[in-house]
């Protein structure tokens, strides 16, 4: 059989990878997913340069080489196409043609988002009431929070649609999402049906913004040596974290909420039930943003509670808040490498999602407040706690993956 043209090839390859890309995943998955569609299409050689939203191949079969580049045309996260498109080429026959390929490429492209777009935006705001609740937020703050995060959402979604800048989205859905929970603590408190405001569920009606994928993505490059990549990443997810953060700092300086000083306390065992429910729940609905299966939602929400629970009973027994959020996350690794491959499914859609909930709200938001009142000193230790908690989650789950894939302890 003729071989087809180098060329055609690395079209073929460079088309996966930036498919791969754009889904939201690790670079070296990417690499990985590019050398396998290359070897199948009868490549001796594959070498690959990847960056945030860029891939550049080179093919070499017999003394013929090609290099090839290609751009994903947005950043956005669909788990269900990311899981899609590793099986894709992990299953790749040899002797597939490059038409083939692309064809097979472009089906998993086409298929739709699961849910429509009203569902993703109730799905989100459960998730952030949530995270309220976990917060130390009551119903009030729950329901203010699912409104905030629900309608925000929505609104971003419609934003992103039109094309606004990325950057410029994330900073107005901040501002929307707390300023609609301002608005309706206030609406309620009018109404006698709230005490006072409360901090707990004004960060968590923008915890719809986290950066998950790109963190954690942006620290396994790193630890797998593409430094490029992950560096991009990381100074991608750090813009997304500042521009949030300011339009939570616009709407702290023109309403001025004050910090209620929310403390974790010791939990009772109906205390447990109730925030192992909430941890479910907030992984659910951001498992439903990335657009999972329905019984990959919850399989992400099962691996959420396993890893809170551990963070949680750390925390009652006086362990410091990043060693705590560092094992949460770890067990939820451990958690993901044991169901993943039963469920037949990457790991990173269950254990991203299922991470999230551990984000630490109260110390950011604290940081926020220290900020309005000049108070340099407490915000810049709140905000470096905010910032060590982050990165304790990322590197618990890179522990997990080192500690379980015999290609990470040893990638040589």
């Amino acid at each position: 059989m003729t071989a087809p043209p180098l060329a055609d090839v690395a079209q073929a390859v460079a088309g996966v990878g930036v498919a791969m890309l754009g889904t939201g995943t690790a670079s070296y998955r990417v690499e990985r997913g590019m050398q396998r569609a290359g070897a199948a299409m009868g490549c001796e050689q594959v070498f690959t340069l990847i960056t945030l939203q860029k891939v550049v191949v080179t093919v070499e079969r017999g003394d013929q080489s090609w290099t090839e580049g290609a751009s994903a045309a947005k950043l956005h996260v669909n788990a269900d196409h990311l899981d899609r498109l590793e099986r894709l080429v992990r299953h790749l026959p040899d002797g597939v043609s490059p038409e083939q390929v692309q064809r097979q490429v472009a089906a998993v492209l086409a298929r739709p988002v699961p849910y429509p777009a009203w569902f993703v935006a109730v799905a989100v705001g459960v998730a952030c009431a949530g995270f309220a609740g976990l917060s130390g937020g009551g119903p009030v703050e729950m329901a203010a929070a699912f409104v905030g995060a629900g309608i925000a959402q929505r609104a971003r979604a419609w934003m992103l649609g039109a094309g606004l800048n990325p950057f410029l989205v994330v900073a107005i859905t901040a501002v929307l999402a707390a300023g609609l929970y301002l608005a309706v603590v206030d609406a309620l408190q009018a109404f006698g049906l709230a005490q006072a405001r409360s901090e707990a569920g004004f960060v968590s009606a923008v915890l719809l913004l986290v950066p998950g994928f790109p963190l954690v993505t942006g620290m396994l490059d790193l630890l797998r040596t593409q430094v490029e990549a992950g560096l991009a990443r990381l100074a991608y997810a750090t813009t997304v974290l500042v521009m949030a953060a300011l339009g939570l700092l616009t709407v702290t300086v023109l309403a001025s909420p004050e910090s209620t000083g929310l403390v974790q306390g010791v939990l009772d065992r109906s205390g447990w039930l109730v925030a192992l429910a909430l941890t479910f729940v907030s992984a659910w609905g951001f498992a439903v943003l990335f657009a999972l299966p329905v019984r990959l939602t919850l399989a992400a929400g099962a691996v959420a509670v396993a890893g809170n629970a551990v963070r949680l009973s750390l925390l009652d027994n006086a362990a410091a808040l990043t060693l705590a959020s560092l094992a949460g996350a770890f067990t939820i690794g451990l958690a993901g490498a044991l169901l993943a491959p039963r469920l037949h499914v990457s790991r990173i859609v269950l254990t991203i999602p299922a991470v999230i909930p551990m984000v630490p709200g109260s110390a950011a938001y604290s940081a926020l407040v220290d900020l309005n009142r000049n108070a340099l000193l407490p915000a810049l230790s709140n905000g470096l706690e905010a910032g060590l908690v982050v990165l304790a989650l990322a590197l618990g789950l890179a522990l997990a993956r080192i500690l379980t894939d015999r290609e990470w302890a040893f990638p040589t």
